[in-house]
């Protein structure tokens, strides 16, 4: 057994959910700053050669630039605000501004016995580790695609070496 009540592990549970979720969005943003570095770094390459890429150089290229655009668009999920609404809680601002004033909000809160208070506290738990698990899963895909990407660039380089 662990040394938690059910209230301290719900609570602890919520916090680690809510720094997964912290987590993932500095990865994307800096999974971001990577990728669009990197096309920044591709286009400049490209424009400055003598001619325009042909033959296997110009899809390798253009294979790097659409891979590359739908990282970044797989990144950019993850970082978009996504908070839950169930019908009735207590935690996410979304059902909290539903309350017409503060003082309706702390009645509400102050009504809940310890069987409600846990109850809503497990759903809101759920609710963020499914937010955690879709944030990861565009994350992981964000990074497949910058793999895909930078192996286009390596072919377009060694084609153009080559």
């Amino acid at each position: 057994m662990s040394d938690f009540t059910p209230e301290q592990l719900a609570e602890r549970t919520q916090d680690h959910l809510n720094e997964y979720i912290i987590a993932a969005d500095r990865k994307a943003s800096i999974l971001i700053t990577g990728q669009f570095a990197f096309l920044g770094l591709a286009a400049t390459a490209l424009s400055n050669l003598n001619q325009a890429p042909s033959g296997w150089l110009r899809w390798f290229s253009i294979g790097m630039a659409i891979v590359g655009v739908i990282a970044v668009f797989l990144a950019v999920i993850v970082i978009y605000p996504r908070t839950p609404s169930p019908e009735r809680g207590f935690i996410y601002w979304g059902n909290i501004t539903q309350y017409k004033s503060g003082e309706d909000f702390h009645d509400a809160v102050a009504s809940l016995d310890d069987e409600e208070a846990m109850e809503t506290l497990n759903k809101e738990n759920y609710s963020l580790a499914k937010v955690a698990g879709k944030k990861y899963e565009y994350l992981r895909w964000s990074l497949r695609a910058t793999v895909v990407m930078v192996l286009f660039a390596v072919a377009a380089g060694i084609t153009f070496l080559g």
